[in-house]
């Protein structure tokens, strides 16, 4: 083989070559794209398509490459005006806008069906508008060896982007771009500084890749990592890095933006500022952020589709104020220590500000009227028809009712099974009550009965549901768990119900007008709806207190994470259930017992904990400055060290240029001596060598001294000038 690959010229062979690199890089990513995002069949044609275009592509990369450049523009403007005067185009790019939109799951056969394209050649031509920019990258990378580092994470993200959006990668095409990145990285970034690329090398080095990558299928994928969907994966990925870097699901804390992830371990309480609250008197609330609409996957979503002028958040706040004379108006404004997405507010805010995505309000600065009204106050409910909500209760019905299937089988048994322990003996029973409040306290003595309130729940089983891990597995679980799964339960009964997160907030937080809520109080809870009135609060966490949110407020102060057990006394298992003559109407709010968790006087070193997340976030910092300057200064040695003296002379050149944007200049006799070592024949010697060596000491210790002190960090500990 070796005496055959010899008889070829060179040139050719290291042509040969590049293109298979390159059609794996293009099979990989484009073919990976296609089958992820859900392509008709036809995709297979256009890969094929995208294939010779990367041929033509390529060779007319070697010869110019701005040529190279054209040619993908005109490609991607051919297939653009073939698309465009398709008399469906327009319905497919809106019904993309749509899914984009409402965060629905990303499928190009659904797309193309709606719009009656499931043959011919449009879904061909838009598969094409994807894959001509991919060539692009992936023929760009093999022949320029210029930002090879960013053109391969550009890849590395195309090749993910799936993963991102909840999709499926396909095996073969994983491991084509594995392949294709592995090779780039090693092979190219490693050799590109030799003057001649041997085709020898290159041949074994794909041989040796490709066994790797075959033997890696044949007995890795045997492992159960590689049995989990890409989600699962990057979702355990996700929560080690939230772990290190920020509140993520594990951890208590306020999230930027809407996020419906459930923790998959134990949970980390963060004591760091949260918010404040400003207000003219105190009183006791939960702060709602938002509410979420739909399980799956072990994550929350919104709603489907928006309901227009949605009052949602204020349907409770206006029954109010139509059953109570007596509310009194207060202003509140709640000021987050984090930009976020939407605005936390108490209940019974009485506004007419959107509502986005049937849900929460968009953020402001400004102040909220609030009713000063307690929730546990509120003894009774007296339902009445509403005509103006019949087009909401509808809606309600569409978006909040909805079980994942297999899930649905198990808690109507977890339901059936708990009957006469609730004193029923058929569903019928159960839900005879036209009080949806008196059903959920039902469902809520349930989960008492089987579950117990913990922090420390264990790591979530790759594969398994949330819910049933609590439910039927572990039975203990944090607020999460409760609300998750209180939620659902009730749907099965058929009440309305969605997820709600938010902080808890107690009177005795304000101070002179104002209350600094932590992230240790972060909480979720769920709303049922109820016809003719709204959604009503309903904490499902396990209580037997009925102090209120102040007593809920207090328990999550005195929750470390050395002891992060509740008492056995806050989960009353061992109590009858609620009196079914005379139901509480009270809504449960979840907490323990004000006496049994007295608050403790600070110790000193407490308030240097709740900056714990700043401290280790500015370490991480420090380590990672001073690693880059640790590569800066000694890649710069390595570059030196294999150098001829004129190599590194204009090595030298090069770097004092970049010095001298800084200020200063670079004096003729140095410049000169770095012409000499790149335009002349001549050698350098050692003492001119040494000349440079010393000047651009100098140099860069002179421009050093100019620089003020911030751009001095930058220049020394950042760059590795000196």
């Amino acid at each position: 083989m070796k005496n055959l690959i010899l008889k070829l010229p060179q040139n050719q062979c290291n042509i040969c070559l590049d293109f298979v690199i390159i059609i794996l890089g293009v099979v990989g990513l484009s073919g990976g794209l296609g089958y992820s995002l859900y392509f008709p069949e036809e995709f297979v044609s256009g890969l094929f398509l995208l294939i010779i275009f990367s041929g033509i592509v390529y060779l007319t990369m070697l010869k110019s490459y701005k040529s190279g450049f054209l040619c993908v523009i005109i490609g991607w403007i051919v297939c653009f005006v073939l698309s465009y005067t398709s008399y469906q185009f327009e319905s497919v790019i809106d019904q993309l806008k749509v899914v984009i939109k409402f965060d629905y799951f990303l499928r190009f056969d659904e797309l193309f069906k709606n719009a009656q394209l499931v043959g011919g050649i449009v879904p061909i031509l838009f598969y094409l508008m994807i894959g001509i920019p991919i060539v692009y990258l992936v023929v760009s990378t093999v022949t320029q060896k210029k930002l090879t580092y960013i053109k391969l994470l550009l890849c590395l993200f195309i090749f993910l982007f799936p993963v991102f959006i909840k999709h499926q990668l396909n095996s073969i095409t994983s491991y084509c771009v594995i392949g294709f990145l592995i090779y780039e990285l090693l092979f190219s970034a490693i050799l590109k500084h030799q003057k001649q690329q041997q085709p020898i090398l290159k041949i074994c080095f794909l041989l040796f890749l490709s066994f790797i990558l075959i033997f890696s299928s044949i007995n890795l994928e045997s492992n159960p990592i590689f049995r989990q969907s890409s989600t699962s994966v990057l979702t355990q990925i996700t929560n080690w890095f939230d772990g290190i870097f920020g509140d993520g699901h594990n951890g208590t804390g306020l999230s930027p933006s809407i996020n419906g992830g459930l923790p998959t371990g134990d949970i980390t309480l963060s004591h760091s500022l949260a918010l404040t609250v400003q207000s003219s008197e105190p009183f006791s609330s939960y702060l709602r952020g938002y509410s979420l609409a739909h399980y799956e996957n072990n994550k929350w979503q919104p709603v489907i589709k928006n309901f227009e002028d949605s009052r949602s958040v204020t349907l409770y706040t206006n029954y109010i104020k139509e059953q109570y004379t007596d509310v009194i108006f207060q202003q509140v404004k709640v000021i987050p220590k984090k930009s976020t997405s939407y605005q936390l507010v108490p209940y019974f805010a009485d506004t007419q500000n959107e509502i986005i995505a049937d849900s929460y309000f968009k953020r402001t600065d400004e102040f909220f009227d609030v009713f000063a009204y307690d929730i546990e106050s509120l003894k009774t409910l007296n339902s009445f028809p509403r005509e103006q909500y019949l087009d909401y209760q509808q809606y309600v019905e569409d978006e909040y009712l909805n079980v994942p299937d297999q899930l649905r089988e198990n808690l109507n048994q977890f339901i059936d099974s708990n009957l006469e322990d609730n004193g029923y003996l058929t569903r019928k029973d159960l839900t005879n009550y036209s009080n949806p409040i008196e059903i959920a306290n039902q469902v809520q003595y349930m989960l008492q009965k089987q579950t117990t309130y913990s922090l420390k729940t264990g790591e979530l089983p790759a594969g398994a549901d949330f819910v049933e891990n609590f439910l039927f597995q572990t039975k203990k679980g944090s607020c999460t768990h409760f609300a998750t799964t209180g939620a659902l339960l009730l749907r099965c009964l058929g009440i309305p119900s969605r997820y709600v997160s938010g902080f808890v907030m107690k009177s005795s937080d304000f101070k002179d007008g104002v209350a600094e809520i932590r992230n240790n109080r972060s909480h979720a809870w769920i709303e049922i709806y109820y016809d003719g009135i709204g959604w009503i609060p309903i904490d499902m966490t396990p209580t037997d207190s009925s102090s209120g949110v102040d007593s809920l407020g207090t328990m999550l102060d005195n929750l470390t994470d050395d002891s992060q057990e509740t008492p056995q006394a806050t989960n009353p298992n061992t109590e009858q259930p609620p009196n079914q003559d005379q139901p509480d109407t009270q809504t449960p709010i979840e907490t323990p017992d004000s006496d049994i968790l007295e608050t403790q006087e600070p110790l000193w070193y407490q308030g240097i904990l709740g900056y714990s997340d700043y401290i280790i976030r500015g370490f991480i910092f420090l380590a990672i400055v001073f690693l880059y300057r640790l590569v800066s200064t000694k890649a710069f040695k390595l570059k030196l060290r294999h150098k001829s003296s004129n190599q590194k002379i204009i090595l030298y050149y090069q770097r004092m240029k970049r010095i001298s944007r800084y200020g200063g200049y670079i004096q003729d006799d140095i410049e000169m001596l770095a012409y000499k070592a790149k335009f002349s024949t001549h050698t350098i010697s050692d003492e001119e060598l040494k000349e440079v060596e010393e000047y651009y000491s100098l140099f860069s210790h002179q421009i050093y001294k100019t620089l003020p002190f911030y751009r001095k960090i930058c220049f020394k500990f950042i760059l590795g000038y000196l």
